[in-house]
């Protein structure tokens, strides 16, 4: 009975979510559709329609301002069933996997050569995939380095 409960609980939450996003798309006027997704526990509203181009444009500030105001919305309900991410056409999802498979690479260099490996610089969402995809090598530790838009992870040997 409580599997029950909690995949109703489940599909209760996503329910809300994606009446309220498309509510919300539709009250700013964009003609967007809404899905939902989970995937290895990251929630994803994941959207496609004429208007998705709008969304992403200007490095996705209005796609971040929605994400960051479902997440506020629905704090309560996100520490229970995880944090809401919002995919145009699945390229986040993409870019979760491109950014694993790049750290899980140069960890296995740095294990080879035993010397630091500086990443490219990228955004704070970026660096938090990275260092979660290399949290439980015990090989190898992660640092975050430099300033603003420069600043990139560091893979370094275990001492």
């Amino acid at each position: 009975m409580e599997k029950e409960t909690g995949i109703s609980n489940q599909s209760d939450f996503q329910a809300r979510l994606l009446d309220f996003a498309n509510h919300l798309f539709l009250t700013m006027g964009f003609k967007v559709e809404c899905s939902m997704s989970v995937t290895e526990g990251m929630l994803y509203l994941d959207l496609s329609g004429r208007d998705v181009e709008e969304l992403i444009s200007n490095r996705a500030e209005l796609l971040h301002a929605v994400e960051y105001l479902l997440n506020k919305i629905f704090q309560t309900d996100v520490n229970e069933h995880g944090m809401i991410n919002c995919d145009v056409m699945g390229k986040k999802q993409t870019r979760m996997t491109e950014l694993q498979l790049i750290a899980r690479t140069a960890a296995e260099k740095v294990r080879q050569t035993r010397l630091p490996f500086k990443l490219n610089p990228m955004d704070s969402r970026e660096r938090r995939i990275v260092h979660l995809a290399l949290a439980d090598d015990q090989t190898i530790r992660t640092e975050s380095e430099g300033e603003g838009e420069f600043r990139k992870v560091v893979i370094y040997p275990s001492e």
